[in-house]
C-alpha cells in the first residue's frame, strides 16, 4: 500500500513581471514569494516526521520551488510529473488575466466541477483532473510513502477537500 502526502505549494509571486501580463500557462513561471518560502520552511518538521521516500512535483515554478526547498532540507529525491499540473481554466490556453481564471473557476464551481450533460466548456472538468492525477500516482504505487507537491484543484479532485497554501493532507490511493 502506498500513502501519499498531498502538499499544496506556498504563496506565489503573481506580482512579478514574469507573471504580470503572462498569458495562459506563462503565468506558471511565477515562483514563491518570501512569505511562501517561509511557509514551506515552517512545514519541514511535519514533512520530515511523515518520512517520505520521495517527492513528486507538478512542473510549475511555484511547485518546483516548494519541492526544491523540501527535497534539499530532507535530502529526499524528487521527480517532476507533468500531469500533476493545476486545473486548466481554458483548454485553448487563452486566458489573459486573473479575472479570466476567476470567471472560469466560478462557473466550474457553480456546476460542481463538471460540464452539464451533453455540453462542453473550455475549462477542465474536475473528473479529468482526478483522472490524470490518479494516472500519475498509480505509476508510483511501488513506493511506500510519497509526498506530492501540487495544487488546490488537484488536491480537491482527489480528496474533496480544499486546503490552504503550504498545507497538506494524507491520501490513500483509490482507483
Amino acid at each position: 500500500m502506498t500513502d501519499f502526502l498531498l502538499i499544496r505549494h506556498g504563496e506565489t509571486a503573481w506580482h512579478l513581471p514574469t507573471a504580470k501580463g503572462a498569458k495562459g500557462w506563462g503565468a506558471d513561471m511565477a515562483p514563491l514569494t518570501e512569505n511562501g518560502i517561509g511557509q514551506i520552511k515552517s512545514i519541514i518538521p511535519h514533512v520530515r516526521d511523515w518520512s517520505p521516500e520521495c517527492f513528486l512535483s507538478s512542473p510549475t515554478s511555484r511547485t518546483l520551488n516548494t519541492c526544491a526547498l523540501l527535497s534539499a532540507a530532507l535530502r529526499v529525491p524528487f521527480e517532476v510529473e507533468f500531469d500533476l499540473h493545476e486545473w486548466i481554466p481554458d483548454y485553448r490556453l487563452k486566458w489573459e488575466s486573473v479575472n479570466d481564471v476567476i470567471t472560469a473557476q466560478e462557473e466550474m464551481e457553480s456546476l460542481d466541477g463538471e460540464w452539464p450533460e451533453g455540453e462542453t466548456r473550455y475549462w477542465e472538468p474536475l473528473s479529468k483532473v482526478r483522472q490524470r492525477s490518479l494516472f500519475t500516482l498509480e505509476k508510483h504505487l511501488t513506493k511506500t510513502r510519497v509526498a506530492v507537491i501540487c495544487h488546490e484543484w488537484v488536491i480537491n479532485s482527489l480528496t474533496g477537500h480544499n486546503i490552504g497554501l503550504a498545507e497538506s493532507i494524507e491520501y490513500i490511493f483509490k482507483a
